[in-house]
């Protein structure tokens, strides 16, 4: 199976396992925070073209932006 692939099953289950209440909120964080790591890793190592990088820039300034306001909010 691709790394996306298994990536993405892994993601169901987070959801499946929250959904059916196997999961408390704080596991389906803390699970949802490991695969964004495992992610970020393999972005990393994957070729992608500069045109890709250039679309995907915004979408994480935004997001790491907005997760320090918030880490700020709660005095971290």
């Amino acid at each position: 199976m691709s790394q996306s692939g298994e990536l993405m099953n892994r993601l169901k289950e987070l959801n499946e396992k929250r959904k059916s209440g196997e999961l408390s909120v704080r596991e389906y964080y803390r699970g949802l925070m490991e695969l964004l790591i495992e992610l970020a890793d393999a972005l990393q190592e994957e070729e992608i073209s500069d045109q890709e990088i250039k679309k995907q820039i915004p979408l994480l300034k935004v997001f790491i932006s907005e997760q320090i306001k918030k880490m700020a909010g709660r005095g971290s």
